[in-house]
């Protein structure tokens, strides 16, 4: 996954640096990112790692991003969008219920807390200056991640998550979700109705969340979407074009829509590769 987000962002935004931590020697990632760098397994494991972004970031800004992540478009309006902030999150600011896929209530944390409400996030992406402010709210969270349990928040997949760490970390910082309510930065699937229209190629991805229409230059193909007919399509898109910079646009959709098997049968996805490899020779 993190070959596909860094061939996204290669399209797309090439100019800016890319760095990925990683245990991998797989040689492609140093063609791929800028920097490579080697993961800290003293750190922690699973999402306690994201706890520590800041230890392993060499700039000024960063914008961090998950694997499972495509990035379709421009991003550069991300850093202005988090301009008025050291440390930001796509997201709102809420008072009671459930929140983060409901291992944490926000009525009983800010109580215990003395807090006036909590943001609410996708951690798909989080920005953060080099600065004190910044290194409070992670110096916050890894406090905080230490009482993880005291504190009632469930574990997530065996493990912590970081978004309620660090949702609690910016609470206590005095800083709050930046509200992006058109959409254009970070969307999951999550709570989509209909279908999700995306193209990396061509640059667009729009779809209908939660009674609305958002178009983020981001797509977070968070859990299982990652395994589905979208992010394995476009995914095959950015793998062909990498692989065959003589194809043109139309000719790699075609391959990706035909070679795709989740929404063909089975019959009719082996008459086609063939075919696709055909094309391909043609190209």
């Amino acid at each position: 996954m993190a070959k596909t987000l860094a061939k996204s962002l290669q399209l797309h935004n090439d100019k800016i640096p890319r760095a990925i931590v990683t245990d991998s020697n797989d040689s492609e990632l140093s063609k791929l990112y800028h920097l490579c760098l080697p993961v800290k397994p003293e750190l922690g494991n699973g999402f306690r790692q994201k706890l520590y972004i800041d230890q392993y970031s060499p700039f000024q800004e960063t914008l961090y991003i998950d694997s499972d992540c495509i990035v379709v478009n421009k991003i550069e309006f991300i850093w202005d969008f988090f301009s008025e902030v050291s440390f930001g999150v796509v997201g709102y600011q809420k008072r009671e219920g459930k929140a983060f896929a409901d291992i944490l209530d926000v009525s009983d944390i800010i109580s215990i807390l003395g807090l006036s409400s909590l943001p609410v996030f996708n951690g798909g992406i989080y920005y953060y200056k080099n600065n004190p402010e910044a290194a409070q709210v992670f110096s916050e969270a890894r406090r905080i991640e230490r009482e993880y349990e005291s504190l009632g928040i469930a574990k997530f997949r065996e493990s912590i998550a970081d978004e309620p760490v660090f949702a609690i970390a910016l609470s206590l910082s005095g800083i709050e979700a930046v509200q992006d309510p058109q959409g254009l930065t970070m969307r999951t699937p999550l709570n989509m109705t209909g279908s999700l229209d995306i193209d990396v190629l061509k640059g667009y991805c729009h779809f209908i969340k939660e009674g609305k229409l958002v178009q983020p230059a981001i797509a977070h193909f968070c859990g299982s979407f990652a395994e589905g007919f979208y992010y394995n399509r476009e995914k095959l898109k950015l793998d062909l074009l990498n692989q065959h910079p003589q194809l043109n646009y139309h000719t790699i959709s075609l391959i990706a829509n035909l070679t795709i098997p989740f929404r063909y049968p089975e019959s009719a996805y082996r008459g086609l590769k063939n075919a696709v490899k055909r094309l391909i020779k043609k190209g």
